[in-house]
């Protein structure tokens, strides 16, 4: 989060609109490769970022694949020949951007998080991507190198893909579904680690460790939270885009289907935060009751040699005029009594089970 507000201040003094990429240094080229789908006809051409544009056909579906934001240029090239909003160009270089959507006119920018779960690191992966939603196309822009939607590409490329008969909103809900899958499947590693975590607290491991891993994992379930929670919003939001008219029934029914994902997603990813809090809470607790029992046990040893003390003091004081120093039995008899005393007083701890 901090990195986040470092990069922010990269911004200080611009005005609105000035296209500037605040993300994380990225070295791999960007890469544009269009789509041109219709029901019996496909072509897939790749562009070089550095030469032009796209240029759509009015018979086809276009879709615009851009992998890598971290080139303004090619950002402000393809916003003047799609006369794209400044705003708009400056959230997509924007990789931090909250999850929202807006409406520019005819077009419709959506912005998300997608998220991927890495086991080996146990950390959650974000990356910013967007989506462009115009008549006859859509572009995707996506902050990483990897092909984010590229099963989303292999079904399209299909025949009898529902995606090359179902136009431009059924490939932006198969775009916000594959989004949401990654969700569960992110859920589903977390949920995983969660377990693990929970049998070592039910076994009553007590370490640095496990209060990191939970700490940790606290960290990683509110980074996914931030990331699902407005999506919800958004997929609502589609629901009223362009007074409904941009909605076919048949996608519409789809779309209710990623809303129905999109709040399951949401409760599991509160209820097992707050199974992560109540873990935390238990280990804190269970952290205080054994070092009550620690403090219990040594403050009855305390207690049980403090008579003890007291009795090897009096005879510790040598005045000359002690009955007891003359007596042959005295030592054996004080050892003895010291001995009874401090038993009795261990025998009746235990009788009021305070040991």
């Amino acid at each position: 989060m901090f990195d986040i507000l470092k990069r922010r201040t990269q911004k200080v003094g611009a005005p609105p609109g000035t296209l500037l990429y605040t993300g994380p240094p990225r070295d791999f080229p960007v890469q544009v490769t269009v789509l041109h789908l219709a029901p019996d006809f496909l072509e897939e051409v790749c562009l070089d970022p550095g030469e032009g544009v796209p240029e759509f056909s009015p018979r086809t579906l276009d879709w615009v694949r851009v992998r890598g934001i971290h080139d303004p240029d090619l950002i402000r090239r393809m916003g003047e020949r799609f006369k794209l909003h400044p705003l708009l160009m400056e959230d997509l270089l924007n990789p931090d951007q909250r999850p929202k959507l807006e409406e520019f006119g005819d077009l419709i920018f959506i912005a998300l998080k997608m998220v991927e779960y890495n086991g080996a690191t146990g950390k959650l992966l974000e990356e910013q991507v967007g989506i462009i939603w115009g008549e006859g196309y859509v572009i995707t822009f996506q902050e990483g190198e990897k092909n984010t939607w590229d099963h989303v590409a292999q079904r399209a490329r299909r025949e009898k893909s529902r995606i090359r008969h179902g136009g431009a909103d059924y490939l932006v809900v198969a775009l916000l579904d594959a989004v949401v899958d990654r969700y569960f499947s992110a859920l589903s590693g977390l949920g995983e680690e969660i377990e693990k975590l929970e049998e070592r607290l039910l076994l009553e491991e007590q370490s640095n460790a496990l209060s990191l891993d939970l700490y940790h994992m606290k960290r990683e379930m509110l980074a996914l939270s931030s990331a699902i929670r407005p999506v919800t919003e958004l997929v609502k939001e589609l629901h009223t885009v362009g007074d409904g008219q941009d909605w076919s029934v048949e996608t519409d029914t789809f779309l209710r289907d990623v809303s129905d994902h999109v709040s399951q997603v949401a409760d599991m990813t509160a209820r097992l935060s707050e199974m992560v809090s109540s873990m935390i809470e238990l280990h804190i607790s269970l952290a205080g009751m054994r070092m009550n029992e620690i403090m219990k046990v040594l403050t009855l040893i305390a207690t049980i040699f403090i008579p003890l003390t007291f009795v090897a003091g009096i005879y510790g004081m040598n005045f000359a005029h002690m009955p007891e120093l003359q007596w042959a039995w005295g030592y054996p008899a004080a050892l003895l009594f010291m001995a009874a005393l401090g038993i009795g007083m261990y025998w009746w701890f235990v009788r009021k089970k305070w040991l």
